[in-house]
């Protein structure tokens, strides 16, 4: 099942304190680092939620931005 149907599982989850997404490169995993899923991630935020991830590729940059993330490199 494609991740992007697997969105309804984010659902129960209101309030998550921290994320970390791992999904390799993101040209071989793509839906990973989508726009529609990084918003309904972005949904489940609070203000003090954390977000961690290794890549730092252009396009997943600007999905951040897109979203309404606010990040920075380490």
């Amino acid at each position: 099942m494609e991740i992007l149907k697997r969105l309804r599982l984010l659902k129960p989850y209101e309030s998550v304190d921290a994320w970390y997404l791992d999904g390799f490169s993101p040209c071989k995993n793509p839906e990973l680092w989508s726009e529609e899923l990084l918003n309904n991630i972005h949904q489940t935020c609070h203000t003090d939620t954390t977000f961690s991830t290794y890549t730092s590729s252009g396009f997943v940059k600007d999905n951040l931005r897109k979203t309404e993330f606010n990040f920075h490199k380490d």
